[in-house]
């Protein structure tokens, strides 16, 4: 079902000029969403861990604290 509407998604885009507005408007945020979602099935397709014991615990609070306080490191060019 998800192939077929998808074929028809993109065929209704591609051969109706009036959604070409819309196209240019949605173009960035799939550009943007779609490499995270594969990243998702990819990850849930191959993954055989149970969902259930995939729950945050409060180091993952913890980590995530200290990783996005941490300065970006500085790139040289020479």
């Amino acid at each position: 079902m998800a192939i077929v509407t998808g074929v028809v998604v993109y065929v209704v885009f591609a051969w109706v000029p009036a959604l070409d507005g819309a196209a240019r408007f949605f173009d960035p945020i799939i550009s943007t969403i779609f490499p995270l979602f594969m990243a998702l099935i990819l990850f849930a397709t191959f993954c055989r861990i149970d969902f259930h014991e995939m729950r945050p615990a409060w180091w993952h609070v913890w980590l995530m604290v200290v990783q996005s306080s941490r300065p970006a490191p500085v790139r040289r060019r020479w």
